[in-house]
This record gives C-alpha cells, structure tokens and sequence, in this order.
C-alpha cells in the first residue's frame, strides 16, 4: 500500500516529504423475408492479444541488431544494446548513447541521447547533459530537453522540475501550470496532488488542469482521485474527501486504500475490513495485511490474508478462494498463482486449481504464457499448464508484445513465443 502512496505523490525534498483478432470481420446480407434478431448476447473479452513483433532484438558475440520472426537478420548487429519494440519503437545504444528504430529497422533517432524510455502515447522522455524533455516518433523534440527531471504524461499533462519546484507542461511543451510546488502527483479524474512546505511541514491540496487550487493546502499526504473521492491524512488518520474539498469519511483511519468497485480496504486496530462510500462497514475488520497485495477490488473480488493464509472474497466478503495458501499472486488473464505447502500452481476465480502446485516459483500470466521455475530453471507454460519453453533459463521476465527476455549461461537474449532463441 505504501509503494501506491510515494507513486501518487512525486517529491524533490525527500526528508520533509517522507511519505512520497485477429477481428472477425464480415458484412452483413439483408434479408428481408427473416430479419435477424438483434444479437444482445455480451460478447466475451479475450483473455489476452497478442501482438506478433516486426522485428525482435538479436545478439551476436557482444554486438545486438534486429531479426524477423524467421531469424533473418534486418538491422546488422552493430549496437552496444537494442531492446524490444514498444509501441513500434525499439531502443537502440551505441556506446554511451541512445537513440531509437522503428518498425522497419531504419535507425529515426539517432543515438545521441544519455538516457531515453519507451515511447508512451507517442512521446518518450529523453535526457541529454542532465537535463529531461520529450520527443515524437520522428523525433521532433515536443517537450524542451531543460527539465531537471520529468514524469509520464497523465490525462494530457506532465509534471516536470525545475529548480527545486515542480509544475506541469502539455504536450505542445507549453507550462499549463507554473513550477511553483514542492511536490506533484499525476492528474486524474481531472485533478492532481500539488504539494508545498509550510512552516516546515509538508501540506498537500489538489489543482484542476488550469492550475488553480481547488483544495488547499491542509494535509499531509494524499491519494490521487479515484471514483470520485480520494484518500487524505491528517492529524495521524486517512480519511476520504471529494473533489469540492468537502470531508465525506472522517479521519479515523490507521491506514486505508483507494476506493474500487465501490468499496474501499481500511484498517483499524490493526485489522483490515471494507466500507462503502457512506462508511458502513460492509465487510468486518479481521484481515491481516499481505506484505505485497495492492488493496482493491478487480472484476469483483480481492486478495485478502487471514491467520497467514491468503484467498480471495467477493464484495459481499464471501470467500471465493479458499483461505489456505501460503502466498499468492493477484488474477492475471483469469488464472492466479497460489503457493501450497512450498509449490506454486494456478487457481481460477472460483478456486479449481488449474494449473497443478508442483513449481518452485511461478509469475502472472501475459500474453497468454507465464513463466514457472522447477529445479532451477525457468519455462513457460499455457493455460493448460502445457510446458511450452523448456526449463532452461536461469532467468526470465514476462511477454510483452510478443517477446521475452531471458538470461541463458550468463548472457542476456530474447525469445519469442514458440521459444526461438535470438541470439
């Protein structure tokens, strides 16, 4: 819960702010002697998409360039280090600089940056002699490269630091809302955390996309908006305010988490139950806290803990994985790795184990594979539990956009969905 609260609040004085498809298209044929019937019928979200990669990082001795899915070379290895894809950019090194190619292989950005991160909505954040900015796809920087730092854009804003003080820029690189903070949040639901100290203290309040101060400055440390409410603390307790300001949960709390599904996680004396939006207790008080479980309800149940052991409830607080494993890991693409007894395996949302608890270790589910660990190695299976990347890789991070990266004999490497190696 913690790491939510210092990723919410963003802080250059850190002693004073401590607490930081394939589609299936078709036509339709009118027919007028048997008119359909409309189709009502919900149509089922795919578990996942994946997305086949253009071109996949490929190392040769200590050299990278890039492959097709057929292993033919399209951009010679000749960089110090190249990375996956992104959104259709791939970072490229050469030496101490970096810069980035497309799709196609063809080099957009030269490497003449210090440090750059994937593109997100057609920008990415680059530095050059200590100082951050953003460019496009071709480039073009949108953003001046003059900032001591900068943070991902959020609902069309960035914030971004100067001088000790922080304010937010959009993406034309205009200042929509002038560097006069001592620390800032993201923006969301149209509103974002500002901060400042007073009096040596830091005090928090919130500011609309214009820059105006829409609550003051009173407490401590806040949450972002989420379902119209955020959580706020002052005076020792969380509580929750909305977006006039006005106090609709009193401070009573010892800690608490963001509303989600209705329903928001608090604890007192020590023992975690859930309320709603009017503050009755809808769930009692009597879970433990999981040292990692986020805190909030996903397609209507939640990860809870209880005598040491972690299952799931429902919004009712019915238990709809039963409280007995050691650990566990948060729902990912319908299935969820649970720990019995020292091995880990799979459970579906109504507790049927799915995948059998017979791995050392086992990750979320992406893309329609997850990696798991037996004597040692690292692989990958489906849904079905079915091994689909042999146990080989002493390590291993999840698919993303079709490619993995795994380390094999003490060297880095990518591999696609099938296993084929690129290097």
């Amino acid at each position: 819960m913690m790491s939510k609260i210092r990723k919410a609040f963003i802080c250059i004085l850190v002693a004073s702010f401590a607490c930081t498809l394939t589609a299936e298209n078709g036509f339709a044929q009118k027919n007028t002697k048997n008119p359909a019937k409309k189709d009502t019928t919900k149509k089922k979200k795919p578990l996942f998409v994946v997305i086949k990669p253009s071109l996949i990082p490929f190392r040769k001795d200590s050299l990278w360039g890039y492959a097709d899915t057929n292993k033919r070379l399209r951009v010679k290895p000749q960089y110090s280090e190249a990375l996956p894809l992104v959104g259709g950019m791939g970072r490229i090194r050469k030496g101490k600089k970096w810069g980035f190619v497309n799709k196609q292989g063809r080099v957009t950005i030269p490497p003449r940056y210090d440090r750059v991160n994937d593109f997100k909505g057609n920008v990415a954040m680059v530095e050059s002699n200590l100082k951050w900015g953003f460019i496009d796809k071709r480039g073009k920087v949108v953003v001046p490269i003059k900032y001591d730092f900068v943070y991902d854009f959020s609902e069309g804003l960035a914030a971004i630091g100067l001088n000790g003080k922080l304010g937010f820029v959009n993406k034309r690189g205009q200042l929509v809302v002038p560097t006069v903070y001592d620390g800032a949040s993201s923006f969301n639901e149209g509103l974002a955390a500002v901060g400042k100290i007073v009096n040596d203290q830091a005090k928090m309040g919130f500011v609309d996309k214009r820059g105006k101060l829409v609550i003051g400055f009173k407490y401590e440390n806040v949450y972002d908006f989420n379902e119209g409410l955020a959580l706020v603390y002052h005076n020792g307790k969380w509580g929750y305010i909305n977006k006039n300001g006005i106090v609709v949960i009193p401070m009573q709390f010892e800690l608490a988490y963001d509303f989600s599904e209705g329903l928001a996680k608090v604890n007192k004396n020590g023992k975690w139950g859930f309320i709603n939006k009017k503050n009755r207790e809808v769930i009692p008080y009597k879970y433990d806290e999981s040292s990692h479980s986020y805190g909030t309800f996903k397609d209507g149940i939640i990860r809870v803990r209880l005598n040491g052991r972690e299952g799931w409830i429902d919004r009712r607080g019915r238990e709809m994985v039963a409280l007995k494993y050691r650990d566990a890991n948060d729902f990912s693409e319908e299935l969820a790795a649970v720990n019995y007894n020292g091995k880990w395996g799979y459970v579906n949302k109504v507790g049927r184990v799915r995948i059998p608890l017979k791995f050392d270790k086992a990750q979320n589910f992406s893309e329609g594979l997850a990696a798991v660990r037996l004597r040692g190695k690292w692989g990958f299976v489906n849904h079905r539990g079915k091994v689909i990347i042999p146990f080989k890789y002493s390590r291993v991070k999840s698919f993303k956009e079709g490619v993995a990266e795994i380390n094999i004999g003490g060297k880095k490497g990518f591999i696609d969905r099938k296993g084929k190696q690129y290097f």
